[in-house]
């Protein structure tokens, strides 16, 4: 078996090898709570174009005056 230079050595605990670096996921919009949706901007399909951009829907949902009411999953019936 070929020796080679290991930079850290592996650290055991509990008789397992212990992983060295974050593994943590890294907070996203899709797995964090947002105040403003997440807008996910996607390529158009062929002969389409895009008319707005991301921040002329932003500045649009800061108008709105009810956000909070409006974003709610659950509507008030």
């Amino acid at each position: 078996m070929p020796r080679f230079h290991r930079v850290t050595a592996p650290r055991v605990t509990d008789w397992r090898v212990r992983r060295k670096n974050n593994w943590r996921h890294t907070p996203s919009c899709y797995n964090t709570a947002q105040e403003t949706p997440a807008i996910d901007r996607q390529r158009p399909g062929s002969g389409y174009r895009h008319v707005l951009l991301k921040q002329d829907v932003g500045r649009f949902i800061a108008l709105l005056p009810d956000w909070p009411e409006l974003s709610s999953p659950v509507f008030p019936r």
